[in-house]
Order: C-alpha cells, then sequence, then structure tokens
C-alpha cells in the first residue's frame, strides 16, 4: 500500500512538470530498459532523454514529455 501511494505522489509532482521546460544535467550512464540517456533536474527528477552526442555532464533545456510510471520522458528543448 505504501509503494503504491508513493508512486502515485511522484506521478502527481511530476505531472506538475509536463509540458514545461527545465534545465537538466547529463549523465553519463544509461537507462537500462530503454538505453536512452538519463538526466536530473534541479528537484531530482530523473529524466529519460532520446540519445544526444556531445552533451555528457551539460546542462541542457528540456520539455518534459510524458510521466509513465516511476519515468519521465523528455526532448531537448530548441534543437
Amino acid at each position: 500500500m505504501l509503494r503504491e501511494l508513493a508512486l502515485a505522489k511522484s506521478i502527481d509532482f511530476r505531472n506538475q512538470y509536463r509540458n514545461k521546460v527545465l534545465t537538466v544535467l547529463v549523465e553519463a550512464k544509461r537507462d537500462k530498459l530503454t538505453n536512452m540517456m538519463v538526466a536530473f533536474s534541479g528537484n531530482y527528477i530523473r529524466v529519460l532523454l532520446p540519445p544526444v552526442r556531445n552533451c555528457i555532464g551539460e546542462f541542457k533545456k528540456v520539455r518534459i514529455e510524458k510521466i509513465d510510471g516511476y519515468d519521465t520522458y523528455g526532448i531537448l528543448y530548441g534543437y
């Protein structure tokens, strides 16, 4: 029951940012299931991004596109 509540609260929090632009730090690691790039926002939202060259370790602006369970998907903004 607590896990379900935690997931629901997490989804509610992340949905506040859907279709909004956040600044994220792109990490070197990739998501094991999707092979997408992993980035974190200033408020610790883990964002999955399509692979982009030469942006590891950089701050990028992304638009949050989709929330699916524990995953948050975004795209680079302005590219």
